[in-house]
C-alpha cells in the first residue's frame, strides 16, 4: 500500500485504497490461519510419533509375546512334573518329560529381547530368558534319582519359584493377563 493513511480528497483514490487494504487484510488472515494450521499439524504429528516410540518401547513384540506365553506354559508343566517326582511309580516316564521340558527351557538362552524395547523392558525379558535357560540346563542335567533327594528337590523348587517370580514381574510389567495364560495350561 502506498501510504498508511487513506487519501482525503479523491473518492476513487479512497475506494482503491480501501480495496487494497481489504485484500491485504484478507491475505494476512490467510497467512495467519495457514501458520496456525501448520503448527497444529506438526504438533499432532510430533505427539503421534512420540507416542509411537513410547508404545514400541513398552509393549511386547510378536516374537517376545509368543516366547513369554510359551515360557509360561513350559514352566507350569515343568513345575507339575517336578512335583510328581517324590511319589512317582514310573520314574523313567517323568524323567523323559522333565528332560524334554528342560531342553525347551534351555533353548531360551538363545533369545534376546527385541532391541526396540526400552532398556528396562529388555532387562526384564533378558533376565527371564536367562533364568529359564539356567533352570532348563540345571534340571536337565539331573537324574530322577538325584531329584528324589529332598535337599536337591527343594533347591529345584526354589529355582522354579524364582523363575516364576521373574515371570510374574514380566507379566505385570507388560500387563499380560495371567488368567488367560492359566486357561492355556489347563
Amino acid at each position: 500500500m502506498e501510504g498508511k493513511r487513506p487519501p482525503k480528497k479523491k473518492k476513487k483514490a479512497r475506494q482503491r485504497w480501501n480495496r487494497k487494504k481489504k485484500k491485504l487484510s484478507q491475505k494476512q488472515n490467510r497467512i495467519g490461519v495457514t501458520v496456525i494450521s501448520c503448527f497444529l499439524i506438526s504438533l499432532a504429528c510430533g505427539a503421534g510419533s512420540t507416542y509411537g516410540l513410547y508404545y514400541q518401547s513398552t509393549h511386547l513384540k510378536e516374537k517376545d509375546s509368543e516366547a513369554v506365553i510359551q515360557g509360561y506354559v513350559l514352566l507350569s508343566e515343568l513345575s507339575k512334573e517336578v512335583a510328581k517326582v517324590p511319589e512317582t511309580e514310573k520314574p523313567e516316564k517323568v524323567q523323559t518329560v522333565i528332560y524334554d521340558l528342560a531342553a525347551r527351557l534351555a533353548s531360551y538362552g538363545a533369545r534376546r529381547a527385541d532391541g526396540r524395547l526400552g532398556s528396562e523392558e529388555q532387562q526384564l525379558l533378558n533376565r527371564l530368558y536367562s533364568n529359564m535357560k539356567e533352570l532348563g540346563l540345571n534340571i536337565g542335567a539331573q537324574s530322577i534319582d538325584h531329584l528324589k533327594d529332598p535337599e536337591i528337590y527343594e533347591d529345584y523348587q526354589k529355582d522354579i519359584q524364582k523363575t516364576k517370580t521373574n515371570q510374574k514381574k514380566v507379566l505385570d510389567h507388560f500387563r499380560v493377563s495371567q488368567k488367560d495364560l492359566e486357561k492355556l495350561v489347563k
